[in-house]
């Protein structure tokens, strides 16, 4: 994602994509970009979409919160919701 839309430069990196990037391009930009199935990249497109319009989980957010936002987009289950926990929200259990 990087490499195919271009996070800003800071020194020799470059940042990651910002959500409204990615909901901007669409799933199928993304299906192209990364060689996805049109089922995981409509997940990855559904996912900046709401963090562009809520804003992403992190460690503001409770865990069950954060679960809550995730698991009620389509493509997200629960160990991907828990996953996120672990890494955005701190979430240590």
């Amino acid at each position: 994602l990087v490499d195919a839309y271009g996070g800003t430069p800071h020194g020799d990196l470059r940042v990651f994509p910002g959500a409204e990037t990615l909901a901007a391009v669409g799933a199928g930009a993304i299906r192209d970009a990364l060689g996805l199935t049109s089922a995981r990249a409509r997940t990855v497109w559904t996912l900046a979409c709401a963090a562009a319009r809520d804003g992403a989980p992190d460690h503001t957010w409770t865990a069950a919160d954060a679960r809550a936002w995730l698991t009620a987009l389509p493509g997200i289950g629960p160990w991907t919701a828990e996953y996120v926990d672990l890494r955005a929200v701190c979430d240590l259990d």
